[in-house]
């Protein structure tokens, strides 16, 4: 693992992949926020780091990195992000990740400013996948305007170096059972979801 490094509007039933703010950044949607960032992406991750004897500096919510971690006595400013329509399966079988620009920008400019590594975590719907990103593997070439939508990076998986995991656990994909209306807030989740490789069943993190 070492040197990966990871206005509230609440509309339920829409895709909301096209709409933004005048931040060019998607609309911030409550019920999304929730299951992704607070129910699975921190608890998973402040395991994680348990396991491997990572040290914690900073775990919040203050719109800058979401992670500070102490790993073998270096700092790693890490961004987290559940990937929508990466479901219970192999990273095999998904092309691109994509995250918004403003994420990368603000990502790099704090490593900058404190003279730190930084990352990026890409976690599966479980999760129990991610994927490890060094902010350095993220060209400007990857970088999408189209329009008026949020500006984002496509990061293609076979072009960069990454660190990829798998956890062993008895959760399963529950995201067309339990989580349809965000299945619709974003494009791709619910045809990805319907994969056959997609392992479903129940998922003891967030749906007991």
């Amino acid at each position: 693992m070492v040197g990966i490094i990871g206005t509230v509007v609440n509309i339920v039933g829409k895709d909301m992949s096209d709409q933004v703010n005048k931040n060019h950044r998607r609309v911030f949607v409550e019920d999304e926020y929730e299951l992704y960032d607070v129910i699975k992406a921190r608890p998973f991750w402040q395991d994680v780091c348990t396991v491997n004897g990572w040290d914690i500096v900073k775990n919040e919510e203050d719109f800058a990195e979401d992670f500070v971690c102490k790993i073998n006595n270096e700092l790693y400013f890490m961004e987290l992000q559940v990937v929508g329509y990466w479901h219970n399966f192999s990273k095999d079988f998904i092309s691109n990740l994509w995250i918004s620009a403003s994420k990368i920008n603000n990502l790099k400019k704090r490593a900058a400013e404190k003279k730190t590594k930084a990352g990026l975590i890409f976690l599966n719907c479980v999760p129990n996948r991610f994927i490890g990103v060094n902010i350095n593997q993220i060209k400007d070439e990857y970088r999408i305007v189209q329009n008026s939508k949020e500006k984002s990076y496509k990061i293609p998986i076979k072009e960069i170096d990454y660190i990829y995991q798998e956890v062993l656990d008895n959760n399963f994909c529950d995201c067309l059972e339990n989580h349809y209306e965000i299945m619709l807030q974003g494009n791709g989740r619910i045809p990805m979801g319907n994969r056959a490789e997609n392992i479903r069943g129940k998922n003891g993190i967030c749906c007991r």
